[in-house]
C-alpha cells in the first residue's frame, strides 16, 4: 500500500453517538433513511472529499467526512437538514451525541485496486511505469509481511492527528469491504 498525497489543509470530521445496542434495528434504519435527504443535502456542499454514514450492533454510531478545509467540514454545524431533521430523528431513536471534532489528517494509505465480483472494479494501470511503482512498493497482499494480512477484508487505513493545547490525539480509521470481516482473530498463543 502506497500512501497518497492530500492537499494542504484537509480535515476529517467525525460525528459520534451511542445507544442501547437493544435498538440497533431502530438506529440503523433512522441512519438508512436520514441518508434520503441527508445525501442530496450534503453532496452540495463545497470541499466535500467523501463521507461515511454507519450504525454498530455494540450501540454505536458514526458520521465520518473527509473535505479539504475546516471552513468547509464547519458548514455541516449549520446545515439544517443534518443539525435540526437528522438530529430529532436520531433523538427520537434514542441516540446520544458527543462532540463532534475536526481532525486535520497527517497521512492517509489507500488500498491498492481489487476485484470483487460483488464491488466494482478498478482497472490495473496499464502504464509500464506505473506498474513498476506499484511493484516497488513492498509486500502485497496475501504476502503475510503486509500490514493488512491479518485482517481480511482489509482495505484501507487513515490516521487523523489532532493538535490539543498540551498533547495531541490521534486515530485511526480502517475501512474493511464488510462488517463481518472487523471481528478480531485471536492471536496465537492467545489462549482464546
Amino acid at each position: 500500500m502506497a500512501t497518497a498525497p492530500l492537499p494542504e489543509g484537509v480535515v476529517v470530521r467525525v460525528s459520534r453517538g451511542t445507544f442501547d445496542p437493544a435498538r440497533f434495528a431502530e438506529v440503523q434504519a433512522m441512519t438508512i433513511a436520514t441518508g434520503r435527504y441527508l445525501i442530496p443535502a450534503i453532496s452540495g456542499l463545497r470541499g466535500l472529499i467523501s463521507y461515511y454514514a454507519g450504525a454498530s450492533p455494540d450501540g454505536s454510531m458514526i458520521h465520518v467526512s473527509i473535505w479539504d478545509s475546516g471552513e468547509h467540514a464547519n458548514q455541516m454545524g449549520r446545515l439544517k437538514e443534518m443539525i435540526v431533521d437528522a438530529r430529532n430523528d436520531a433523538e427520537e431513536a434514542g441516540v446520544r451525541f458527543l462532540p463532534i471534532v475536526n481532525y486535520p489528517v497527517d497521512w492517509v494509505i489507500r488500498a491498492p485496486a481489487r476485484c470483487r465480483d460483488d464491488l466494482p472494479c478498478v482497472a490495473r494501470p496499464d502504464d509500464e511505469t506505473e506498474r513498476r511503482r506499484l511493484r516497488q512498493r513492498g509486500p502485497r497482499r496475501g504476502d503475510p509481511r503486509h500490514p493488512g494480512a491479518a485482517h481480511p477484508g482489509f482495505c484501507a487505513i487513515d490516521l487523523v492527528r489532532r493538535d490539543r493545547e498540551n498533547d495531541v490525539e490521534f486515530m485511526t480509521l480502517m475501512r474493511f469491504d464488510t462488517l463481518g470481516r472487523t471481528t478480531p482473530r485471536p492471536s496465537a498463543g492467545s489462549g482464546t
